[in-house]
């Protein structure tokens, strides 16, 4: 079994609260230990401050934290991270943050691989080059409006940068420097890429396949800001990789640097409210009343959660608060976690990402799981041992899979006030047949692997709110459309003195996503960091 506690050399880089070193005042307090807030907290560490990284969880790294069933290990949310590879600015900040303390392994020479209802196959390889060859390929009339695409997906890519820029500033100043900016350069945030394509006068099949990627963001074209979608390509523009041992050892590596600092990470502690004095913020109260101070406090939570339920009323009805709680969230989803014994990888397994995609149609964006004659539109499935070179399938073959697809969240929102593991028969009832359905899919899609499948367990919406505390099980957090990038408010600063914004909501979404925020909002408070985000 995959060891899933993020550690260096056998210790652990986290406690539990009640056995806390009793230090109660720091440099700085961080409340959640997603990627945002652990990259957050280890670069104020490297500058020699004592960090507080509080975990409601009993594992720290949110989405980047692993589980374990009956022998299987899955992480929750690391499947492919691009720009790793060479001397990237992604790499040159994770390395930076982690001491190099995570081996990225490349998924291969195709990382994406996606089949369409007419039976059409697109894979998308570690080389922009042969991914521009493979598309010229399949669309021979339209070399040159490829041409014209990738270049200014290039050049959207590039200017889109001032927007994570000016996140340091001041929202003021921001604002003044942004209408500026958008005189000399189109404001690619504010337009949808399905407007852009358009634009240019590709093909329905061609659009459909060159923004087939949405499910990195989670908005379907229409919705889905270009800047967002440019960054994704440029994101994976030489391929995807998977870190060796799985993602704890990214918490593994960068909370060991808020340890070696003389900060303190402890789980199950869940904050319920920030301390404000004045206007200026103190300290945060946990659950059980005990309490931390610090002169900065660092959310890195949902904004949405912290705006609408760590902040004094006082400041819940302020057109900073509700301009942030009006945004709509990433669609929730659901994950099939499975367990193979047998060579899965004989029967067609490989690292490479598979996407089922059962329609043309780019408005069809999630599974309508109340029809029980519904298809799924969108299914993502993945080998994490496969991945992992550390994997041990040992004498029985074992392996792990995931399936993932995007769902309404309004069904199962009679359950959302239960309490995980204490759900009702219906609820267990209701997984037990969509676990089926996406079983009985994959057979038909995958049926030599599928005779390997020993064991399956379902996450669902509320399993992602329980564990992760994200708001309807969202699978990005805040949504990835024009309106949420136009909205000044999700930055670092707040109006509240010494209380500060991280996490992906402030910047874009994904693990990356999560560690630019983290560091942006470190550099808001520490300007020499600033240095590592160039």
């Amino acid at each position: 079994m995959v060891d899933i506690l993020p550690n260096i050399a056998g210790k652990k880089v986290y406690k539990m609260i009640g056995k806390r070193s009793g230090e109660t005042h720091f440099d700085a307090i961080v409340i959640g230990s997603g990627m945002g807030g652990m990259c957050c907290a280890t670069a104020l560490a490297k500058y020699g401050k004592k960090v507080l990284v509080l975990e409601q969880h009993y594992l720290p790294g949110g989405y980047t934290h692993m589980f374990t069933r009956k022998g299987y290990s899955w992480d929750v949310g690391v499947h492919a991270i691009g720009e790793m590879g060479g001397n990237t600015q992604t790499a040159r900040m994770f390395n930076w943050l982690s001491d190099k303390g995570v081996n990225w392994i490349s998924l291969g020479e195709d990382y994406d691989s996606f089949i369409y209802p007419d039976g059409y196959k697109i894979a998308f390889p570690n080389d922009k080059n042969e991914y521009i060859r493979r598309l010229k390929e399949d669309f021979p009339d339209e070399t040159e409006k490829l041409d014209e695409y990738f270049k200014l997906v290039k050049k959207a890519a590039h200017e889109a940068k001032s927007y994570f820029a000016f996140k340091l500033l001041p929202e003021k100043i921001d604002s003044a420097f942004s209408r500026i900016n958008h005189k000399f350069q189109k404001d690619w945030w504010e337009a949808t890429a399905e407007d852009v394509l358009q634009e240019m006068g590709l093909s329905e099949k061609l659009i459909t396949v060159l923004t087939a990627q949405w499910g990195y963001h989670g908005n379907i074209p229409n919705e889905a800001s270009f800047a967002i979608h440019a960054l994704i390509v440029n994101h994976f523009a030489w391929g995807a990789y998977y870190p060796q041992g799985g993602s704890k050892s990214i918490a593994s590596a960068l909370l060991s640097q808020v340890e070696n600092a003389g900060g303190e990470t402890l789980c199950r502690a869940f904050v319920e409210e920030v301390l404000v004095e004045g206007n200026k913020a103190v300290g945060v109260r946990l659950k059980t009343g005990e309490k931390f101070y610090a002169p900065k406090i660092i959310s890195a939570i949902p904004a949405k959660k912290t705006v609408e339920n760590l902040i004094p009323s006082s400041f819940k009805n302020t057109p900073w608060a509700k301009e942030i709680s009006k945004i709509p969230d990433s669609p929730p989803y659901l994950c099939l976690h499975m367990g193979f014994k047998g060579d899965i990888k004989k029967a067609g397994a490989k690292s490479t990402n598979m996407w089922f995609m059962n329609t043309y149609s780019r408005e069809k964006k999630l599974w309508d799981i109340s029809d029980p004659n519904s298809i799924i539109d969108i299914l993502y499935v993945s080998f994490p041992s496969l991945k992992d070179p550390e994997h041990n399938p040992g004498e029985e073959m074992i392996h792990t899979g995931e399936a993932v697809t995007f769902v309404p969240y309004d069904i199962f929102e009679k359950w959302k006030n239960s309490d995980y593991g204490k759900r009702d028969q219906s609820y267990k009832d209701f997984k037990n047949q969509i676990e089926k359905r996406i079983i009985d899919h994959l057979k038909e899609r995958i049926p030599d692997i599928m005779q390997y499948l020993d064991f399956v367990e379902l996450s669902t919406p509320l399993t992602s709110e329980h564990f992760v505390e994200v708001v309807k099980g969202a699978i990005y957090g805040l949504d990835s459309s024009p309106a949420r990038f136009a909205c000044k408010k999700l930055r670092p600063r707040t109006p509240i003195k010494g209380f500060y914004l991280s996490g992906v909501d402030i910047t874009t979404t994904g693990v990356m996503g999560g560690m630019t925020a983290g560091l942006i909002t470190a550099a808001t408070i520490e300007p020499k960091v600033i240095r590592h985000l160039l």
